[in-house]
């Protein structure tokens, strides 16, 4: 959201499957462990918090993308959790 530092739950396509943040840098597994730790309940990921859109559930798309970044970062169990 415009204006706002707090974490998307989009980044993680960046990781993968777009291949625009290096994988073996800190910035990928700081940005995973952040969308975890702030955005992921019940196995599912919110956009952002606070978000609203569509009852502000989770996203099936997110989980997908932050189990495909997971499984580049090497973390293949977590990416099937």
């Amino acid at each position: 959201m415009l204006g706002q530092t707090g974490v998307d739950g989009s980044l993680s396509a960046l990781i993968s499957p777009l291949h625009w943040v290096d994988a073996k840098g800190s910035v990928a597994a700081r940005t995973v462990a952040e969308i975890e730790n702030t955005l992921c309940v019940d196995g599912g990921v919110h956009r952002f918090l606070g978000d609203v859109f569509y009852g502000g559930g989770q996203w099936p798309i997110l989980t997908c993308f932050l189990g495909m970044a997971k499984n580049t970062l090497g973390d293949t169990s977590g990416a099937l959790a």
